[in-house]
């Protein structure tokens, strides 16, 4: 009997040192330990006479180390000037404080020392921090200020002296061209906001200012063969509330969105009515023309230099191609929605004289391609296949006078456009 009570205690013994191991864990555990203080020891802040009572005044923010409950409250409250200082009750309703976040309130629009009617006084308040085992304090340092009239340059708060213009690349993703600073209408004028919107040239919804980041953004790719840029008014609303009253100033400016060009188009040729594929030469002179008009290209893109022909590449490909050659002049020009682009036009000329008898029929195909460094597309051609037709110069004798006689019949081609 006796051995079987040593085992008990001997159990107990043992169920007692666990026990107290494991509460001395519990206390050395990190997340049991746990400090409180505030950042600063004084805070300052400033109202205005024409304050809204529902905007808070400042934010006092204590930090904790650990997973605790803070309570903020305001012990103590004291208004004064030049050293004149009198004590007001922290419960006197003038300051109160959120216990849950520290923000602090005014609950009258002009805060004055109490006796004193000052117009310019600084009230200086005891904020406390506490939670169940630790606790801290803060000062803040209200500065009260005469009544804040509504006279600020609307044009100037939002819109400051940024120029309106901006570029954007054709075809590119929607993107954020600009972003409104939010902190003009704060920082110049109290209690007032700012929102911005599109009053003008925005038909389609190609742009939209976010509501929320002030940026304005394109909602779509833009394409600058169709439009090249995008003159916008920008309207701001300025919201203005004290004592109670809301009032609204409005201020436009103007925006300019230019969309730069992607080289993304291949040249083709313009329409012609009754084009045939036939051409009788007229002339067998070197330097004389084929055709009796240049064949006219459009490109909705820009040359980088409208001087340079270097930047598209005529090629002819036929049996007499001792006899032909190409030359070519382009210049920019406002195409049919406007929008300027290059226009092409090539001669076919004759590089030597054709002799007096040589005839035949001749297919000729003339290939066009913009053959730039930042070209998008590399497969597409712009192509147009006629025939060449010469026939031998016919001679009378009139008074002892030789006299060629030309065939004049119409010399007209036809277009085909391929790929290879």
């Amino acid at each position: 009997m006796a051995a079987g009570h040593e085992k008990s205690w001997l159990i107990l013994i043992i169920l007692m040192t666990c026990n107290c191991q494991h509460a001395a864990a519990d206390i050395l555990h990190p997340s049991r330990y746990t400090d409180l203080y505030f950042p600063r020891f004084v805070y300052t802040a400033t109202v205005y006479g024409d304050h809204d009572v529902m905007s808070p005044i400042a934010q006092v923010i204590a930090v904790s180390r650990g997973n605790v409950t803070v309570t903020y409250g305001i012990r103590h409250i004291a208004c004064g000037e030049d050293g004149d200082e009198t004590t007001v009750a922290a419960d006197s309703g003038v300051f109160s404080i959120n216990p849950q976040d520290g923000r602090v309130y005014t609950s009258v629009n002009n805060p004055r020392c109490v006796g004193k009617g000052l117009s310019n006084i600084t009230w200086m308040i005891t904020i406390a921090a506490s939670s169940d085992h630790f606790y801290d304090t803060a000062l803040l340092e209200v500065e009260v200020k005469p009544d804040q009239t509504f006279n600020c340059d609307p044009k100037d708060i939002c819109f400051g002296p940024t120029e309106l213009i901006f570029s954007v690349e054709e075809e590119s993703a929607p993107s954020v061209l600009f972003v409104f600073p939010p902190g003009y209408a704060a920082n110049s004028c109290p209690h007032t906001r700012a929102t911005y919107g599109i009053s003008q040239g925005n038909e389609n919804g190609d742009f939209a200012v976010d509501r929320q980041s002030s940026a304005l953004v394109t909602t779509r790719r833009l394409d600058r063969d169709t439009t090249d840029s995008y003159p916008v008014t920008i309207v701001c609303r300025l919201h203005h509330r004290a004592r109670g009253r809301k009032t609204e100033s409005i201020s436009t400016a103007a925006a300019h969105v230019a969309v730069t060009d992607v080289n993304d188009n291949q040249p083709s040729l313009l329409p012609i009515v009754n084009r045939q594929n036939v051409v009788h030469i007229a002339d067998r002179h070197k330097g004389s023309h084929i055709l009796p008009s240049p064949v006219e290209l459009w490109d909705p893109d820009l040359a980088p230099n409208p001087h340079e022909v270097n930047h598209y590449h005529v090629a002819i490909e036929t049996e007499i191609s001792d006899f032909v050659e190409t030359q070519l002049d382009i210049e920019e020009q406002a195409g049919p929605t406007g929008v300027p682009g290059t226009r092409l036009k090539t001669y076919l000329l004759l590089k030597k004289t054709v002799p007096y008898m040589m005839k035949g029929e001749y297919p000729i195909r003339i290939t066009w391609k913009d053959t730039s460094a930042d070209a998008v597309q590399n497969t597409d051609f712009e192509t147009l296949n006629f025939t060449i037709v010469i026939d031998p110069i016919q001679l009378q004798f009139q008074n002892r006078t030789y006299k060629a006689v030309v065939d004049k019949r119409a010399t007209k081609f036809t277009r085909k456009i391929i790929t290879v």
